[in-house]
Order: structure tokens, then C-alpha cells, then sequence
């Protein structure tokens, strides 16, 4: 199988690649099958052999009903992962869009309480102002 085209746009929370034509929404995967092999029979779904929310390479995908997308899932071991769960997504660092690191939280909280600002202490550790509130009010990093 060749390797997989990932888009490089904006993505869903659950990783699909979305991009807009002529004022519609699409996912990548979606609209890349539809150009290649015509419009998607109603009650079926793109699905991904590759396994890769972004991938759009139209050799990956096939279709299959909700079914068929369940046993594909179950088949690769995700079953029950419970993925998609806020309580199940990765935390802190091992979230691979971290801007933070549980030893920089911390600093910045203590930095906050002995009078440090939002702003000075966001561009300290290189973040935007909103992420550095939201690691020290524990709206985020709330497991530090």
C-alpha cells in the first residue's frame, strides 16, 4: 500500500482532516473519494484501511456501512478504547499538542502566586496568554 496523504488543514477533534469548497464543508477523506469515484451512496461511509484520520490517499479508503466501520474498528483493536472520551485522551505531555510541560506548569503557578502576570508568565514559557491562565487556573492541566 503506498503511504498516506495527510492534509496538512484544520481537523475535527477526532482527527479528520476538514477543508471547505465552494462554501461546504468537507472531510478530506470524504471529498477525495467523491472526486476519484462519484458521489457516496446514501447510508455509506468512507472508511480508512490505513487507520489515519487525516489520510486523504483515495488507495486507503473504501466504503462500508456504520457496520461494516464498527467490525473495521474491532478488527484493529479500538474497540472499547474509548478514544473519543474526554477521560481517555491523552494528558499533559503525552498529549502531542502540549505547549507546556508538567514541570513548566508548575513553575508558572508558583510564579503566579508570588505575583507573576498571565501575560509576562505566557511569554516566559513561550504561550499565548490564554494558555498560560488556563494551566495556572487548572481550567487546563488540571491533572498537575
Amino acid at each position: 500500500m503506498s503511504d498516506c496523504i495527510e492534509h496538512p488543514g484544520s481537523r475535527t477533534r477526532f482527527g479528520y482532516a476538514m477543508l471547505y469548497v465552494n462554501g461546504k464543508q468537507w472531510s478530506a477523506h470524504r471529498l477525495a473519494w467523491t472526486l476519484a469515484n462519484g458521489p457516496i451512496p446514501d447510508g455509506m461511509w468512507v472508511l480508512h484501511r490505513c487507520d489515519n484520520p487525516p489520510c486523504w490517499n483515495v488507495e486507503h479508503l473504501f466504503l462500508g456501512t456504520a457496520s461494516d466501520n464498527s467490525r473495521d474498528r474491532d478488527a484493529k483493536g479500538r474497540a472499547g478504547a474509548g478514544w473519543h472520551l474526554p477521560e481517555n485522551r491523552p494528558r499533559g505531555e503525552a498529549n502531542a499538542k502540549a505547549k507546556l510541560t508538567t514541570e513548566a506548569v508548575r513553575e508558572m503557578r508558583e510564579l503566579y502566586v508570588a505575583g507573576g502576570t498571565y501575560r509576562g508568565l505566557a511569554r516566559r514559557f513561550g504561550v499565548h496568554r490564554t494558555v498560560a491562565r488556563d494551566a495556572i487556573l487548572g481550567r487546563t492541566w488540571g491533572h498537575v
